[in-house]
């Protein structure tokens, strides 16, 4: 044999173990479903409008605040509820019976409460009180001037067989930002604020806004 025997050798074994490398990854390829398939584990069985062929809509997949950012939800806050189970005529009795008003305002509390938290921990002492008063006023608050925007199900297999319906509202921004308003100037009146509050109350009023994708 011409040249190196040992560079030879390895050139072989390296091919060899290349091959067996590539054999896996086919084998292995072969035996996973695709995710549409109808036996992937998340298979989407059927659909609201999937007979009439229309697709899936995008609200019911994207975060909200991807939502909020899209040129149809211009000017609107964005709210999706979710429910599951066995049974789609349940569902559809949930929906009926769904309040909205009350869970609208839960959803704009959490949202408030959790722009406040994203705040440096030096404002967040200096408006505990304050914090407290205005996340208590939003979710005492019945918010009008929401529209039910639009409602879809699915079926998918999630090991067994489930149903998801989903529900989105929207509230204009310019509403939501009247009641904000009113709740913050309500809280600064009944909080027991520090003198150098100033800053703080600013910074959370910016990141109130931010956490509606600016009101």
């Amino acid at each position: 044999m011409s040249g190196n025997p040992s560079r030879a050798v390895r050139g072989v074994a390296l091919a060899i173990t290349l091959a067996a490398a590539l054999a896996i990854v086919a084998a292995s390829c072969a035996g996973v479903p695709a995710s549409a398939g109808p036996s992937s584990p998340n298979a989407l069985l059927d659909y609201k409008g999937k007979a009439e062929g229309v697709a899936p809509p995008a609200w019911a997949s994207l975060e909200v605040r991807e939502l909020e950012a899209l040129p149809e939800f211009d000017g609107l806050a964005v709210f999706r509820f979710e429910e599951s189970g066995k049974s789609l005529e349940s569902l559809r009795r949930w929906t009926a019976m769904f309040s909205a008003p009350s869970e609208l305002s839960s959803r704009i509390s959490t949202r408030v409460k959790a722009s406040f938290d994203a705040l440096e921990q030096g404002d967040k002492d200096r408006l505990t009180d304050y914090f407290r008063l205005v996340v208590e006023s939003v979710s005492e608050t019945e918010f009008s001037g929401f529209l039910k925007y639009d409602e879809w199900w699915a079926l998918r297999r999630y090991g067994p067989k489930e149903y998801s319906y989903y529900s989105l509202y929207v509230l204009p921004k310019r509403a939501l930002r009247a009641y904000m308003a009113a709740a913050q100037a309500e809280a600064a009146q009944k909080a027991r604020l520090p003198a150098d509050a100033a800053g703080s109350l600013e910074r959370s009023q910016r990141a109130l806004s931010d956490g509606f994708g600016g009101l």
